[in-house]
């Protein structure tokens, strides 16, 4: 007997009738014994579970019943190839995700979107128009390919090795982000898309006048290209254009036009926004919007989004790399001290006064 066949492979379930992180969920319920939830009242619902595993795996959603039209499956942003079967009174929807799927994250986003909702019910103080229904799902299986916890040969990972620098308490007081106003729209030649946010936040600098767009090519080759620019003041350009990533699955790049700016502050200031603009995006997602509520899909295209998600987590361990160099070349703490004369967000925040 090999070593191989002794391998522990820990599998992972998760159970809807539990508390969730994610949106796009109705309350659970129980039929004949089995708990599920709903998702609606909008197509797209996510489910984050807590699971690292390093590489491939496979995975089983479990319904309470079939979607007529079928439904579609991310795993942090990647397509998943769902393979139904029926095992009893439920359908289980099995999935296989590869290594790249996982690769540098602690957790597995789904998403699950369904062609269309249909409706349900009476009128409720909770949904004045009736319930819209998606799709009921009982558990979710989660199981890796290889032993828990494996790291691909060859890999780095910044996300351990930034703490270790410069300490985890230093950076969330002084490299937390935030952001508001958060707006999602295509881009006009209909192959990219474009964000952006203002209200930004520092930790304890406030930046409300910068506004910012990131743009990624169709194509997925171009990756995502940081355009800077004064919310007050659009001709004025700031020195810098990051490209994150430069080819699908080539996570280990570090943010390109950083190095060109005169300002310290400024280079570990944006890595820290890139490194972060996952969060304001997840949050941004599942935000209710009029009447459809949380889970309608902002410009209807769900694989479109999806693709944009793996391109920001691409952004985030670029980011993460960047600012590990950077704490390993400069004392962070120093320059992060104040905003220096020549930065471009003081260049931002000189402008937009100008313009009041």
């Amino acid at each position: 007997m090999t070593g191989d066949a002794l391998l522990w492979r820990p599998r992972q379930v998760h159970d809807l009738m539990f508390r969730i992180d994610g949106f796009g969920w109705y309350p659970p319920e129980l039929r004949d014994g089995i708990g599920f939830r709903w998702s609606g009242p909008g197509r797209l619902a996510s489910l984050r579970i807590p699971f690292r595993c390093g590489g491939a795996g496979r995975g089983e959603i479990h319904l309470v019943e079939p979607v007529p039209g079928g439904v579609e499956v991310f795993l942090n942003g990647h397509p998943m190839t769902i393979e139904p079967r029926s095992e009893g009174a439920m359908e289980v929807l099995g999935f296989a995700w590869p290594a790249a799927a996982m690769a540098g994250q602690d957790v597995a986003e789904l998403w699950i979107a369904v062609p269309e909702t249909r409706a349900e019910g009476m009128p409720s103080p909770d949904a004045p128009g009736g319930r819209r229904l998606g799709v009921a799902v009982s558990c979710v299986v989660l199981e890796p390919g290889a032993a828990e916890g494996r790291v691909p040969e060859g890999a780095t990972d910044a996300e351990d090795a930034l703490p270790l620098l410069i300490g985890r308490r230093w950076m969330a007081r002084h490299l937390a982000v935030e952001a508001s106003g958060f707006a999602f729209t295509p881009a006009e030649d209909g192959e990219a898309l474009e964000v952006t946010a203002t209200a930004l936040r520092l930790a304890a600098l406030s930046l409300p006048r910068l506004a910012w767009r990131l743009r990624l090519g169709g194509d997925g080759e171009a990756g995502l290209v940081a355009d800077w620019r004064a919310a007050d003041n659009p001709g004025l350009a700031l020195p810098v254009a990051g490209v994150v990533v430069a080819a699908p699955g080539d996570d280990g790049l570090a943010l390109d036009g950083l190095d060109g700016l005169a300002s310290a502050f400024d280079r570990v200031a944006l890595a820290a926004l890139l490194r972060d603009l996952i969060g304001p995006f997840r949050r941004w997602l599942g935000a209710p919007r009029g009447v459809g509520a949380v889970g309608d899909v902002p410009g209807g295209d769900v694989p479109r989004l999806a693709a944009w998600q793996v391109a920001l987590h691409r952004a985030r361990a670029a980011a993460t790399r960047s600012l590990a160099a950077l704490a390993a070349e400069s004392d962070l703490p120093a320059v992060m001290s104040r905003v220096p004369a020549g930065s471009i967000f003081g260049a931002a925040g000189a402008a937009a006064r100008a313009v009041g």
